[in-house]
């Protein structure tokens, strides 16, 4: 194989060398997106865990309206 690369023109062999390198920094560039997806993942499991906030509201009667927003999140 070596020896078909060298019988190769130059224009040829650098074309290869260049096609080479891009697929080579494409997988390494898709490595580490696929590390920092993981971390990010984690840190969201993380601190959905955390939350343990449990609101209930309950009501009887007629004509009750529930009204606002609550925000209960820790920063």
């Amino acid at each position: 194989m070596f020896n078909w690369f060298l019988q190769q023109d130059s224009a040829v062999k650098a074309a290869i060398i260049t096609g080479g390198t891009a697929i080579v920094v494409a997988l390494i560039g898709g490595a580490f997106k696929l590390i920092e997806l993981c971390i990010t993942n984690r840190k969201k499991k993380r601190e959905g865990q955390s939350n343990g906030v449990n609101i209930s509201q309950t009501a009887t009667g007629n004509n009750n309206t529930f009204i606002g927003v609550q925000n209960n999140r820790k920063e």
